[in-house]
């Protein structure tokens, strides 16, 4: 991301909140009838967003999307670990794991699930929406600090997965995790432009 991050106009990027939320609780769920359920649930917003039909999950496909989930985030070899630390310095734990584990600390009162992997792309969408829901309303003055926070949070950790991005749709998945990686690259390059 561009120095230009601090020129974000973060009230215009708040009502983006729930498909933070929802790209979030995508990222970090494997295939599963929850995950298919907030998939379809989600179908007019991501339709909006990409522009074109989203995939329909019906129960039948769930087996062979577990198995394209591993294949391109699992592993064992040529996978795609959606972690910024295995991006900025191929191996997991780094400063990113150290900066989001800060991060995560102190909105921890607002967090209520467990944390595995705090550099998890998921764990970082998760926190851009919690940091936008609780910015100050513009009225109290205080918005300042808070869009400095949310500008030095996206520089740190949302300006990496292009790597990431780029070598799953390379590696031709399946149509649901094609449109989860346009749907956050898209609302990241929106978060950069």
């Amino acid at each position: 991301m561009s120095a230009d991050s601090t020129d974000i106009n973060w009230s215009e990027v708040q009502p983006l909140v729930p498909v933070f939320h929802l790209l979030a609780n995508l990222w970090l769920t494997e295939v599963d009838t929850e995950f298919a359920e907030l998939w379809n649930s989600s179908a007019v917003l991501i339709g909006e967003i990409l522009d074109e039909p989203p995939v329909v999950l019906k129960s039948e496909d769930l087996p062979e999307l577990e198995t394209e989930y591993c294949r391109l985030f699992v592993g064992p070899k040529g996978h795609f670990p959606p972690v910024q630390s295995v991006w900025g310095t191929a191996k997991l734990e780094s400063s990113a794991t150290e900066s989001m584990s800060r991060y995560i600390q102190e909105l921890q009162h607002l967090h209520v699930d467990e944390v595995q992997c705090p550099d998890h792309i998921g764990e970082q969408l998760r926190c851009l929406a919690v940091l936008l829901e609780n910015r100050p309303d513009a009225s109290t003055g205080h918005t300042a600090e808070s869009d400095i926070v949310l500008s030095d949070f996206v520089t740190a950790h949302l300006s990496w997965p292009g790597e990431l991005m780029t070598g799953v749709l390379a590696a031709n998945p399946a149509a649901v995790y094609r449109q989860l990686v346009l749907l956050t690259e898209t609302l990241l390059a929106d978060l950069q432009a």
